[in-house]
């Protein structure tokens, strides 16, 4: 429900629009990766999955998002692009980062799609056969185990992430998925900025006017953020675990609520 009316989650937002076209560098950049650690020029030369390096991605960012819904504190991401760093002045006039870290959770993705490959690759070459001898049992079964131990990686990785939610704060993060700090205050300044354009039905091509007073103090800094830095992107999480993503599209402010994003066993 919102404000009376039944809504749709927007389960799309990530895969179609300015989001999705907003993230795309970072998934181009684990797909290449990935290749490259494989010595492939594609993921799947036979065409059958070769876009699942780039869905992964999408999937690790909703993870991350809904342990913060699991938390049920409420917290803010902010995705910016990885040429920026936590001194770069474009970033400290709109947001002060209070405990700035490195942490890189890119090596564990790229970890985990490169052990998917290999272990699958070897389970479906054996599974075909009649007979296997003891040499490929067990080299199967090690490949089983280094890919059962990246998932585990991976995991660790949003729950940290999610974690640093509980402070007080943003978590401020590139679209490579590398973290350059968390606690942030933003403080950019958009005086123009009087209302968001809040987009209403599920394609994500209609939407409404609101004026920005309407909305909480979190909301409000992201759109000011957003308004500021149009090469960058904002998801809220509520208290009462809405996911809303911003974004500045042209000369407005757009903000896709009630996200829907999947657990999918994280």
């Amino acid at each position: 429900m919102n404000q009376g009316n039944i809504v749709t989650p927007s389960s799309n937002v990530f895969y179609t629009g300015p989001i999705a076209d907003f993230l795309e560098k970072g998934q181009q950049y684990l797909y290449k990766e990935v290749c490259k650690r494989l010595k492939v020029d594609k993921f799947d030369p036979k065409g059958y999955d070769d876009d699942y390096p780039r869905r992964f991605y999408v999937f690790f960012l909703e993870r991350v998002l809904n342990r913060i819904r699991e938390k049920f504190h409420g917290g803010t991401l902010v995705i910016i692009p990885d040429e920026l760093h936590a001194d770069d002045t474009r970033l400290m006039d709109r947001i002060v980062i209070k405990y700035t870290c490195q942490y890189d959770a890119f090596g564990p993705l790229v970890k985990q799609l490169e052990k998917h490959r290999t272990f699958f690759d070897l389970h479906f070459k054996l599974w075909k056969k009649s007979q296997i001898t003891k040499e490929e049992y067990q080299k199967c079964h090690i490949e089983e185990m280094q890919f059962e131990e990246a998932q585990e990686n991976v995991k660790h990785a949003a729950s940290f992430l999610s974690s640093l939610s509980a402070v007080d704060g943003a978590v401020v993060i590139t679209d490579r998925l590398r973290l350059l700090g968390f606690g942030a205050e933003i403080i950019a300044i958009s005086p123009s900025l009087k209302s968001v354009k809040v987009i209403t039905d599920y394609k994500g091509t209609k939407g409404e006017y609101r004026d920005i007073e309407l909305f909480g103090t979190r909301h409000r800094s992201a759109f000011r953020f957003c308004s500021s830095f149009e090469d960058s992107i904002v998801a809220i999480v509520s208290q009462d675990g809405e996911i809303r993503v911003a974004k500045r599209v042209g000369s407005e402010v757009i903000l896709w609520p009630n996200i829907s994003v999947a657990s999918l066993g994280f």
